[in-house]
């Protein structure tokens, strides 16, 4: 489970870097 919610962690990341991005367009 620690190794699902550590991925989860880098996907949510992932996609806060995205809108942060898309937001700056």
């Amino acid at each position: 489970v620690a190794e699902h919610e550590r991925r989860i962690g880098e996907l949510a990341k992932a996609f806060n870097f995205a809108q942060v991005s898309l937001s700056h367009e």
